[in-house]
């Protein structure tokens, strides 16, 4: 079963993922907001080239495929 990714802001019932501004209460790195159909998520992208073309992809969304019944997978990460 595939079940859609979108990496946008709005994250209404897809997963979504969006840059935000650091203050200085949170950790070090590039804070991001992941939504993954109604569940939101904060989490932090470290300071290196990797997640500084990764935020570039920004907002993007991805179709993720079922694995195992407790994982989700996207092969194709490369070719967005």
């Amino acid at each position: 079963e595939a079940q859609s990714t979108d990496t946008s802001s709005s994250g209404a019932s897809s997963t979504s993922t969006s840059a935000t501004s650091a203050s200085s209460s949170t950790p070090t790195g590039t804070p991001i907001i992941v939504g993954v159909n109604e569940t939101v998520f904060s989490a932090y992208l470290e300071d290196n080239d990797t997640a500084k073309a990764f935020v570039k992809l920004l907002p993007t969304s991805y179709q993720m495929r079922e694995l195992n019944g407790n994982e989700k997978y996207f092969h194709d990460f490369l070719r967005v």
